[in-house]
């Protein structure tokens, strides 16, 4: 599944694969650099259904 975000005038796209997860997190773990979240986003593909858990 690919999925396209935009964050500070720039675009990132990434591929979820079936049953995979994808971090979005300002600890420098993300390969979104969101440097004013307060909780961490998981999305997961989840039988081809996007999914996201706030932690």
């Amino acid at each position: 599944m690919l999925v396209i975000c935009y964050y500070q005038s720039l675009r990132y796209e990434f591929n979820i694969e079936e049953e995979k997860s994808f971090l979005i997190s300002s600890n420098g773990k993300s390969p979104i650099p969101v440097s004013d979240l307060e909780n961490d986003i998981t999305l997961k593909n989840i039988q081809g259904q996007l999914v996201y858990i706030i932690d």
